[in-house]
């Protein structure tokens, strides 16, 4: 993984279907939801079917309603990047990315084993707080999100907040 880099995001609506779950669960095999999620997706057709509306774009996970930061349950929707809900579609999901300041980090590989350790990576950046981003920046925890599309590599875009006390230049 490179180091990240902090972008400005526009924001957008994920719609599709969701999931609660917390990082206790996800350890434990027999009740790990993500993977489910992610299959039931694909299984049902879900990128073709939202992928009909034009104006939708690419295949995003988004994690919103963080219960107590990392250490509580948390909601995942798997669904399609859109401008526009189609409301007409019931039990689907719709979540919100606000648009902010996001740490953009880039994760090369497929599969689910690619995504554990690109988020391991995640963590290790903002519990080490090596990086002069690290240091004047903190997670947010409002939404974060993985987007899709390229080949053999995923976007972890990380919603933060500046660090009480950080200065403006990114050496601080």
């Amino acid at each position: 993984m490179r180091a990240p880099q902090l972008v400005t995001y526009a924001g957008f609506i994920a719609y599709g279907i969701t999931v609660r779950t917390s990082n206790d669960i996800e350890l434990d095999p027999q009740q790990a939801q993500r993977r489910q999620i992610w299959r039931r997706f694909y299984d049902e057709g879900l990128p073709a079917r939202l992928a009909a509306n034009s104006q939708n774009g690419r295949v995003v996970g988004v994690y919103t309603d963080y219960e107590n930061a990392a250490r509580g349950a948390y909601t995942i929707t798997v669904g399609v990047e859109i401008l526009r809900a189609d409301t007409a579609d019931t039990g689907l999901h719709v979540a919100q990315v606000s648009p902010g300041e996001y740490l953009r980090f880039s994760a090369y590989g497929m599969g689910p084993d690619a995504l554990v350790a690109a988020w391991s990576e995640v963590w290790d950046f903002f519990n080490k707080n090596e990086h002069p981003l690290a240091r004047r920046y903190e997670r947010a925890f409002t939404a974060d999100f993985e987007r899709y599309g390229d080949p053999e590599r995923i976007s972890i875009f990380v919603a933060v907040k500046r660090k009480l006390g950080a200065g403006s230049s990114p050496h601080d």
